[in-house]
């Protein structure tokens, strides 16, 4: 089954003049292709000419802000010696935040993952 997901941006802050589309699929039988199951794009425009300005891989971005933001909240919640960490999923999320909590969590020595399928 095929889920197109649509997300809208508006201007980033007054005197931008910039807007962002999302644009999102999720295809659940991409797995057994040896596929990604979510893929999209980001668009952006200049709002003042409705010109296209760029048209950007939203998998990395994505994985990139989510991971971040999980990696800016346990520099703040997380133990700082934390020597573990558990992950449900081993897909492009999981592989990005083990990436980025290791730089806020340094002492991380175990990472234990499960996921329903091999990937």
């Amino acid at each position: 089954m095929y889920w197109p997901v649509l997300f809208c941006a508006h201007r980033s802050a007054a005197g931008q003049p910039h807007a962002a589309t999302k644009w999102v699929g999720i295809a659940s039988a991409n797995a057994s292709r040896g596929l990604a199951n979510v893929n999209g794009l980001i668009l952006l425009s200049d709002t003042d000419t409705g010109e296209p300005l760029a048209v950007m891989d939203a998998n990395l971005l994505t994985v990139m802000r989510t991971a971040g933001m999980s990696a800016l909240a346990a520099r703040h919640l997380a133990r700082p010696d934390s020597r573990s960490i558990g992950f449900i999923g081993c897909g492009q999320q999981a592989r990005g935040h083990l990436r980025a909590l290791r730089d806020v969590l340094p002492h991380l020595a175990c990472a234990v993952a499960y996921s329903g399928r091999l990937e």
